[in-house]
């Protein structure tokens, strides 16, 4: 995910921000999905306007049991309505990987994800 991060450092440079909360000293290791926080990173990038004077800022956070994509949306105007593809195959995996859904929340001006974790 850091390369990736990095990528998309290059390719945005001001319009776009990402933040990692510290997961503190509970844990090593968080276990999710192969390419989950890549795929949620890059929604939120294909599906909101973002630029210098309005950036897009993607946090991802850590809970008790879950990792947390959370991002400011400005909808890109240029896009169709999504099929929410992405999302439902995501939830597919974590449902057969984890036992557990996603969880999806979307607010004014917000759009959430939380990921079922497992803590090794």
């Amino acid at each position: 995910m850091g390369q990736y991060c990095s990528l998309l450092a290059l390719r945005f440079a001001d319009s776009l921000s990402l933040e990692f909360a510290d997961p503190g000293e509970r844990t090593e290791r968080w276990l999710v999905p192969p390419l989950a926080l890549q795929l949620l990173v890059e929604n939120a990038v294909k599906h909101n306007e973002h630029s210098k004077q309005y950036p897009l800022h993607v946090r991802i956070g850590f809970g008790d049991d879950a990792v947390t994509v959370a991002n400011n949306t400005r909808r890109r105007a240029s896009l169709d309505d999504s099929a929410g593809l992405g999302l439902r195959m995501l939830d597919e995996r974590c449902r057969l990987a984890l036992g557990r859904r996603i969880d999806v929340l979307e607010q004014p001006g917000w759009f959430h994800v939380s990921l079922p974790a497992q803590i090794t």
